[in-house]
């Protein structure tokens, strides 16, 4: 298992609810429009959860940080930017499948412009979470963009390919959280974030960035993010988790 701290907290964090979909065919802009109407979800982090083969094995690959090592709901981070028409809303992210291709990573360290509209598909992404750390999205832009030209500080091409090597089973490449190599898209937005001072895996003793810690920071270390070396407050937001994994024969199973 992967070294992680325990909160010391009893109860999950009461400020970060789930809400559950009005049926099957609610779909996820329709979901984050109705549970988050009228907010400006700006610098929020949005965690999805998703089907294809290669959510799954990054699903799987998280069980290592999970003190149960069951699979975890969440494959995918990424930063909420502006709003982009009634009912979407534009990315910033580091996706293993973008639509553009991977032409731009050295450029742009990895770093690509999507919209919540890719992921609308409740049957593809079951699993959606948005969260408030409550940072400045002015000052969280500006950590984004020296993210995307200084690829010193984080290599996500790097990571991009090992974590490809896993997500296809090529070779002989094992788990890369166990490597300490962080989840492309999580490694972005725990990077833009330390970029401004927050620490967002403060239960994570090491590198292996994944959503799942970022899922674990919201649920469990609400007082952190309180206590007078934040001052924050607890982190604010709604999930909807419909797509659990049956661990007695590793198939998706909705609950």
């Amino acid at each position: 298992m992967i070294p992680t701290r325990q909160a010391d907290v009893k109860k999950y964090n009461p400020e970060f609810r789930e809400e559950k979909r009005l049926n099957k065919k609610e779909t996820n802009r329709e979901w984050v429009s109705r549970v988050l109407a009228n907010t400006n979800l700006e610098g929020w982090v949005l965690l999805l959860g998703g089907t294809s083969l290669t959510d799954f094995r990054i699903r799987v690959a998280q069980s290592q940080v999970r003190h149960d090592l069951t699979p975890s709901h969440w494959s995918h981070a990424a930063i909420f930017g502006s709003k982009s028409g009634a009912k979407n809303w534009n990315l910033y992210e580091v996706w293993l499948n973008p639509r553009g291709g991977f032409g731009d990573i050295p450029k742009e360290n990895g770093v690509q412009k999507g919209k919540l509209s890719q992921y609308n598909n409740p049957e593809s992404f079951p699993n959606i979470a948005c969260i408030n750390f409550s940072i400045d999205y002015k000052t969280l832009d500006k950590a984004v963009n020296k993210f995307r030209r200084q690829r010193g500080l984080i290599d996500i091409g790097s990571l991009i390919v090992q974590w490809l090597a896993f997500a296809w089973g090529v070779g002989e490449q094992g788990n890369p959280l166990l490597k300490g190599i962080g989840i492309p898209s999580a490694a972005f937005v725990e990077g833009a974030f330390a970029g401004v001072g927050i620490e967002l895996t403060p239960g994570l003793s090491t590198r292996s960035s994944c959503p799942e810690a970022i899922w674990q920071s919201a649920r469990w270390w609400y007082e952190f993010y309180k206590s007078e070396a934040i001052s924050k407050g607890a982190p604010t937001g709604c999930y909807v988790t419909e797509s659990k994994f049956d661990i007695t024969f590793g198939e998706d199973k909705e609950k």
